[in-house]
């Protein structure tokens, strides 16, 4: 029983010191014009991703809307 208990607090130690060690480790220089295309990539699949939200947004409320306009067409005739 103490033995399955200890392995459990070295393997608890271990994967600790290992999160440890990855924070500590130094992170390699982005410097602007090497960080920049991937950024704008990001950027411009974001603006696309939103553009297509809204116009199915606006799509939506436009059906809507017409569903509700043939709606009431019936009783002002």
């Amino acid at each position: 029983m103490d033995k399955k208990r200890t392995r459990k607090k070295e393997k608890k130690i271990i994967s600790s010191q290992k999160e440890l060690i990855k924070t500590f480790e130094p992170k390699k220089k982005k410097y602007f014009h090497e960080a920049w295309a991937e950024e704008e990539e990001l950027l411009s699949i974001g603006l696309a991703e939103s553009r297509r939200a809204k116009q199915e947004r606006i799509d939506r409320e436009e059906s809507e809307s017409q569903k509700l306009q043939e709606e009431l067409e019936p009783i002002d005739g």
